[in-house]
This record gives structure tokens, sequence and C-alpha cells, in this order.
């Protein structure tokens, strides 16, 4: 009978060993590998959103608002039901610098037919200098719109939108000289529709009466347009989309080409 030497049982003990601990590992990293793909799926579903677009020309409701410039605008969003809250900004490129930061929160019921909310919206200029944190009705850089919304059905996408301006820097002077509030409302009509996977949506707004908000005189169509959009897939999980706007404002006879793209 052939015994094994001290030496050999030793070095079997420390293999099983050694495999014990690779199984484990091997374990643990299925578990890690399991458990990261459930935090990804989780993440997925998360209430809080963030992004950004990169736009060759920021224009707004028809007003060319970066001097020509493209820009970035990134964006900080919660939703949860029917509510959402967040937060978006705009910075352009080159030597004529524009910025904007604006808080915004909603609430969409009906079956998603309708949705109510509230915008503030900030310009922070070097021409003329505005406290963030002044938000005293005459002395404010703020301007706090209220907007009502129709979203349409999938049978028939037709959208409605009412905007108006109700505290802020949106004043104009009476006749005593005093500077009021002067609700400046904006309008709009939309229709939505898709041709294969391009999404397609048309619109047409305007102001209801002079505004200097607005760069009105009396009451004016600033908005008539469509954008083409869509999603170029990276991975099964993730692409870019793409947008690109016509842009019209009889209002100011201009005439605007918008190159878009979110990540």
């Amino acid at each position: 009978m052939k015994y094994r030497s001290t030496k050999c049982v030793k070095t079997v003990r420390i293999e099983k060993s050694i495999r014990k601990i690779i199984v484990s590992l091997s374990v643990l990293l299925v578990l890690s590998t399991a458990n990261a793909h459930e935090i990804t799926e989780t993440s997925a579903e998360s209430p809080v959103s963030i992004g950004a677009d990169f736009v060759s020309r920021y224009v707004w409701r028809g007003l060319n608002f970066s001097q020509n410039a493209p820009a970035i605008q990134p964006s900080i969003e919660y939703s949860i039901g029917g509510f959402t809250a967040g937060t978006w900004g705009s910075y352009t490129f080159g030597e004529v610098t524009s910025q904007e930061l604006d808080f915004y929160a909603s609430y969409t019921f009906i079956d998603e037919m309708f949705t109510i909310g509230v915008n503030d919206y900030f310009f922070p200029s070097e021409d003329a200098y505005y406290d963030f944190f002044e938000y005293a009705n005459t002395r404010t850089g703020h301007v706090l719109e209220a907007t009502m919304r129709y979203n349409g059905t999938s049978s028939l996408p037709l959208s409605f939108m009412l905007a108006t301006n109700f505290y802020g820097a949106d004043k104009q002077t009476d006749e005593s000289g005093d500077a009021k509030t002067h609700y400046s409302t904006y309008l709009e009509l939309g229709y939505s529709f898709a041709v294969k996977n391009i999404e397609i949506s048309t619109f047409i707004g305007g102001v209801t009466s002079e505004s200097k908000y607005y760069q009105t005189k009396k009451a004016a169509i600033t908005n008539i347009g469509a954008s083409f959009s869509k999603t170029v897939k990276l991975t099964n999980s993730y692409g870019l989309r793409l947008n690109t706007s016509l842009i019209l404002d009889p209002n100011n006879h201009e005439a605007y080409l918008v190159f878009g793209l979110t990540i």
C-alpha cells in the first residue's frame, strides 16, 4: 500500500482550496452581474432623467435667442405620475454669448390629454445685471409664465397651447408712467404625424397684442414651421435623437433652419 507524502497531501489541499476560491469568486461575479443588470433595469425606470441638446441655433417661438450661434442646452427632470418638475438651460458658443436658466413644473391629467404648468424664465445678461435670488416683482429678472395645453389624442394628434406671463420682468409703462405687468400671451396650434420612422410636428403660433417680450408692436404671428425628428440607435438601449426644424417668423421677416441633437 502506497502512502502520499505530507507534501503531496498539502498540495492537494491547497489545490482544493484554490478551486473553492475560484468557484466562490465565479459565483460572486455572476451574482454581481445579475445585480448590476437589475440596477440598470431599475435606473431605466428612474423618475429622474438628465440630458442635453446641441442646437445649431436657439430659436424659441420664432425668436432668435442665441445671436446666430450654436448652443448647448442641458436639462434635469423629475417625473412621477402626471407630475413633472425640472430645470433647463441654454448656453451659446462663440464670441457673442447668451445664456438662460429656467425652472418648470407641470401636471398632466385626463388620459394625458391636458397639461397645466408654470415656467420660470431667467436670462442673465451683461447689459443688465439681475440677481438670481431677487424675486420682487418690480426688480426681478425672472419672468413667470402660466401654461395650459391640450395634447390631443392618438386618433387626432391636434394640440393647442395658451401661455401667459403673469409676474416679473415683462412690464409695460402705462399713461401714468408706472410699469405694470403686461401679461404677454402666446397661442400655438400644432399637428403631429409620422412618415415611416420620421416624426413630424407642424405648428403655428403668435401673440395676442403688442409685446416688448415677444418683440411685436401688435397682435402677430411669430412662429410657423415644422420639425422633423428621428432616433438613430447606437445600441439596443441607447440612441441619438436628431431633429431639424424649419421656422418662419413673419413678424420679424426671419426664417431659420435649425439642426438639433439630443443625448
